[in-house]
């Protein structure tokens, strides 16, 4: 019999405690006293970790700095518009680049790119104004320079004709504009060159809400680059996947080589593998296929046969391991979704070669744990282990969760770990017994729930150990902790996904890689709890009491601290022990 959640709450203090009905007795919680608070100027738009010294908050008018142990402002920046993904770090540089964005209500029409001290908010440089918003970017650390995707007023309806009458978004609906490329010098600022990309690319609704307010449809609204992979460098050059592959001289952009096919499955995010680049070779996929190209030249060296929508590629030498399916979080309806034909299939990456297949997984399929010689997963029912170099079963046994798996990630004490939308499990990774398990039910339909499913996504999908993890549409290459801002807004059905292709994935920094968190509302109470569950022993480490209704945090493990923002209040309150 699968699993289910115990509650144990009688009082209004009391909370849930599931597991198995967990021998333990009921908590008494009580709202943790802040460990500092701030009343800014303007209302907060976001707030995100810059590591275990600097926090940053964006409000509707200024960017600043506060030191996350205390709540001083280091300092801040006047008339500064920008949203969590415009403000990121290069390694361990002693600045912050900031895209800082103007023209009308989105804020889109161009960006300038600034260069500020950590430490005190002092201008390195400033890059000249360049057109639209910037919305993909990678950075190349050896030359010292950035690679930035702009997007001139990405903003509008993707509603088509009869929209009102025909279901879904009528005919000819979608959004499409043309990206530019940049090239910003990181030591001055120079711009170095810009290239436009030469056609309209089909783009997605932003998680930023539009002007219409927070949690509704506008009619108009911004978007983004979120459907696709982040620009890649090899060999010399800057390569994106937004209609194929195309790739440009990075000294100068001049276009050297592409290979146009379709990425867009659907509407699904990310639903193509990230590229695969050995030297001299470059592995990219579409919608069913994987390609393999000389990276210099372009020229195709081989094209597998139809594998199906494949979100997660493995590099196992040899061979390219790819699982096929994935599941996928619709926040309009708020439900997890799972979306392809499932499995696992070896390809040999000489020649393209499919050299085994598995299919027999039921209904849904997790992200590919490798351990030793076996490449684990789960579906619905089942947790498996394969055989990597021949794809034979090694072990399948029931999972016995009640909501299929999101992830599979192994832990230091080496028991796969499956966690599903609001249950986690530790299974021996000899027999595939489940040795713990606890389960904490997501809040009620509504915003709660969505930052729910982000934060479960976020914090599982940064303890993948040994999987390729892939940032969400915005940064490759930088240290870049984001929070999964604006949570609340309308975003598009079927956009964001669990796993390699679910984005985001460093956001609610600083965390650590041990702890998976879940957002619950016992039975009979209005406050929301945040749980922090321990991967390696499966104890709940923490019960937070949230301060606020407000369902915008950001979790600061290093610091013990959740830092939470309810119009133009910060509050920072400690992690309960």
């Amino acid at each position: 019999m699968k699993l289910r959640s115990c509650l144990l709450a009688a009082t209004t203090t009391a909370l849930l405690l599931a597991g198995g009905c967990a021998s333990k007795p009921p908590a008494l919680l009580t709202t943790p006293a802040p460990a500092w608070e701030v009343d800014f100027q303007h209302p907060i738009s976001y707030h995100k970790s810059m590591g275990d010294d600097l926090l940053i908050v964006g409000t509707t008018r200024h960017l600043q700095a506060l030191d996350p142990r205390t709540g001083e402002r280091l300092w801040r920046l006047r008339n500064v518009n920008t949203n969590a993904r415009d403000v990121y770090r290069v390694a361990d540089e002693a600045y912050l680049l900031v895209n800082d964005a103007a023209g009308g209500a989105f804020d889109d029409a161009g960006t300038h790119v600034v260069a500020v001290a950590r430490a005190d908010g002092a201008l390195y440089w400033e890059a000249p104004v360049v057109n639209g918003r910037v919305l993909h970017s990678t950075v190349d650390l050896a030359g010292q320079r950035l690679y930035a995707v702009t997007v001139r007023r990405p903003h509008g309806d993707d509603s088509g004709l009869l929209s009102d009458v025909l279901p879904a978004k009528g005919l000819f609906s979608g959004f499409q504009r043309e990206p530019e490329l940049v090239a910003i010098d990181l030591i001055e600022g120079r711009l170095l060159w810009q290239r436009a990309f030469g056609e309209e690319v089909e783009m997605r609704p932003s998680l930023r809400p539009g002007v219409g307010g927070a949690g509704a449809r506008a009619k108009a609204r911004p978007f983004d680059l979120g459907l696709y992979h982040p620009p890649f460098l090899v060999e010399d050059q800057v390569c994106v996947t937004y209609a194929g592959v195309h790739c440009y001289r990075s000294e100068d952009g001049v276009p050297t080589w592409s290979d146009e096919f379709d990425v867009i499955d659907d509407d699904l995010a990310l639903s193509y593998p990230a590229p695969i680049v050995n030297p001299g070779l470059l592995i990219a996929g579409d919608t069913e296929q994987l390609r393999a190209y000389r990276p210099g030249t372009g020229e195709p060296l081989w094209r597998s046969d139809d594998l199906g929508r494949m979100p997660q590629l493995l590099d196992g030498g040899n061979l390219l391991i790819a699982r096929i399916g994935g599941r996928y979080f619709d926040l309009e309806d708020e439900e997890w979704q799972a979306r392809g034909r499932f499995g696992v299939a070896a390809v040999n990456k000489r020649n393209g070669n499919i050299l085994w297949e598995y299919d027999r997984v039921r209904r849904s399929i997790t992200n590919l744990q490798p351990v030793d010689a076996y490449l684990w997963f789960a579906d619905d029912e089942h947790l498996f282990a394969l055989d990597r170099l021949d794809g034979s079963v090694a072990k399948r046994v029931p999972h016995k969760l009640g909501e299929p798996p999101l992830y599979a990630v192994l832990n230091r004490t080496r028991q796969i770990v499956l966690i599903s939308e609001y249950e986690i499990g530790g299974y021996d990774l000899e027999t595939g017994t489940l040795r713990w398990y606890e389960a904490y039910p997501p809040p009620g339909p509504g915003v709660w729930k969505r930052l729910a499913a982000a934060l479960m996504t976020a914090s599982g999908a940064v303890f993948k150990l040994g999987s390729n993890i892939v940032a969400y549409g915005n940064i490759s290459g930088l240290d870049h902790e984001s929070v999964i801002e604006d949570a609340t807004g309308y975003v598009g059905k079927k956009l964001r996904s669990a796993g390699e292709e679910l984005g985001a994935v460093r956001g609610f920094a600083n965390l650590s890689g041990d702890t998976q968190y879940f957002l619950t509302r016992p039975r009979g109470m209005d406050d929301v709890v945040l749980a922090a569950v321990d991967i390696q022993s499966g104890k709940t480490r923490e019960l937070t009491l949230l301060p606020s209704q407000a369902p915008n945090l950001v979790i600061d493990e290093i610091n013990g601290l959740i830092f939470q923002a309810d119009n133009t209040r910060l509050v920072a309150v400690p992690l309960s022990r």
